[in-house]
């Protein structure tokens, strides 16, 4: 029924049931609606009418037709076997009824209903972390040893063992599956796909760095679907909080809604929906603040995608974006300092984040790249080895700075730090003129490091482990210990 010229408005019932999809369809046309409860559907006895109108049952959508369109509407329903309901009327009065039969239960004027509650604006109080720590890690493992212990990592290794249990290649149109940066899936009848993608924090410092850590996530998970091809077109979220009338959970919240506004709006990207989970605590512990950033974007042809993996012997390794040598806000950092805690991540510098996703996805799309992965949870050691691993090919890179670097801790930062807006790329060696003069023009800083191949996966004076290792240690994340 969607364009049919028959169907006047339609609108899905969310938060607030029939109350809220009723209410603003009535008020976008600038008239009234009159609802009788009785004629509403309903899986429990005895519910009041504040019950069936606040109820928020799933699939279900409010569809407004003329009277006499109203027998072909039903007709529809009946031919896909759907329950339908006539509950009510549009007025030209702009109030909100509310009926139960003969009685009236509410009539309130329209723009109190939509407009007119007040902005809850509870106490907040900043929760002083440690910030940048400044706190230096005692490495106790070798760099090799360190980016085993990372792959092996519950918060880094293979999530294959969770994602192999459910259907994800449901009417034959999954392009590229979970496991990677993004999902890809086929818009049926077109060249064109939908790649998808989440994110989300994992450590305490949301508590007091929730701007940073909410505008980072959009920017990982607009990286994400970027490396595969995608233009970010879209962001949901999920926004998990305790008691948001306690002023600590309440200042995470408003802080997190800044971030993503920010990264939003530098990116170019709306928010196109959401869910708010609030009060989700017991009696003696909350969750910590958790927004959760669900990114679609738009693959203009599926024959031109990439995936993380190296796929060519002999391809140049590629870096795009900065290194840093700082281990704030790492996952190395939580696995060296449990204690301390990781300290606070690195915030995107976001017309850089805007520079380098334009540029990876000008690659991608003129053909230049044959792999694409960003760098994220690990840094660049575990970014460069996830593409070893899922391609099954080893690979031979050399770091300038880790030839200067003074002492083992700095190596360390430029290897596993986790500064943003970087991806690991390969392309065939023929495309690589043409890739740094797309990278010059886009203002993204790019340089090739190495050359995929071998069954090591070797970053020159710092790291030298088998793929047989890495492998093993990625795979059995999650498995090792269940």
């Amino acid at each position: 029924i969607a364009g049919d010229p028959r169907v006047i408005a339609m609108q899905d019932l969310g938060a607030a049931g029939l109350s809220g999809s009723t209410s603003e369809m009535a008020h976008r046309g600038g008239l009234g609606i009159d609802i009788d409860v009785l004629h509403v559907s309903r899986r429990e006895q005895h519910m009041t009418p504040y019950e069936v109108m606040l109820s928020e049952s799933q699939e279900r959508m409010l569809v407004l037709v003329k009277q006499h369109d109203v027998a072909w509407l039903r007709t529809v329903f009946d031919r896909w076997d759907l329950n339908s309901d006539v509950i009510g009327t549009i007025i030209e009065e702009p109030s909100f009824v509310i009926r139960e039969g003969a009685d009236v239960v509410c009539h309130m004027p329209l723009d109190v209903v939509v407009d007119g509650a007040p902005t809850p604006m509870a106490p907040s109080r900043i929760l002083h972390g440690p910030g940048p720590t400044g706190l230096v890690p005692e490495l106790h493992w070798s760099h090799s040893e360190s980016l085993l212990r990372l792959l092996g990592s519950s918060n880094i290794g293979s999530r294959r063992s969770v994602f192999r249990r459910y259907d994800h290649q449901v009417g034959d149109a999954t392009i590229v599956k979970p496991g990677g940066d993004a999902a890809v899936v086929r818009v049926d009848g077109t060249r064109r796909g939908l790649a998808l993608s989440t994110d989300g924090p994992h450590r305490d410092e949301v508590w007091w760095n929730s701007r940073t850590v909410a505008a980072n996530a959009v920017c990982e998970a607009a990286r994400n679907v970027v490396a595969v091809g995608a233009q970010p077109i879209g962001v949901t979220n999920c926004l998990n909080f305790a008691n948001p009338e306690h002023a600590l959970t309440y200042y995470a919240l408003k802080r997190s809604i800044e971030g993503i506004t920010e990264a939003c709006t530098a990116l170019g990207v709306p928010v196109v929906s959401g869910n708010v989970s609030l009060y989700n605590q017991g009696d003696s512990s909350s969750i910590p603040p958790t927004p959760v950033i669900g990114m679609v974007g738009l693959v203009d042809d599926v024959e031109r995608i990439c995936t993380a993996a190296f796929a060519g012997d002999g391809d140049v390794v590629a870096l795009s974006g900065p290194l840093s040598e700082s281990l704030e806000g790492s996952e190395l950092a939580c696995l060296v300092m449990p204690r301390h805690g990781a300290g606070e991540s690195v915030a995107a510098d976001l017309p850089m984040e805007v520079a380098v996703q334009s540029f990876v996805l000008a690659c991608i799309r003129d053909g230049l790249l044959r792999s694409a992965h960003d760098v994220a949870d690990g840094g660049f050691a575990v970014a460069l080895a996830e593409c070893c691993v899922l391609g099954a090919r080893g690979c031979v890179v050399a770091l300038d700075e880790i030839d200067t670097a003074s002492d083992a801790r700095r190596v360390a930062g430029i290897l596993f730090g986790e500064s943003q807006s970087r991806f690991v790329l390969s392309l065939p060696r023929d495309n690589l003129q043409r890739v740094s003069e797309l990278a010059a023009r886009h203002g993204a800083p790019f340089r090739g490091i190495g050359s995929v191949g071998g069954d090591r996966i070797i970053v020159t004076g710092a790291i030298d482990i088998a793929m047989s290792d890495a492998t093993a240690a990625y795979d059995g994340a999650l498995t090792a210990n269940a």
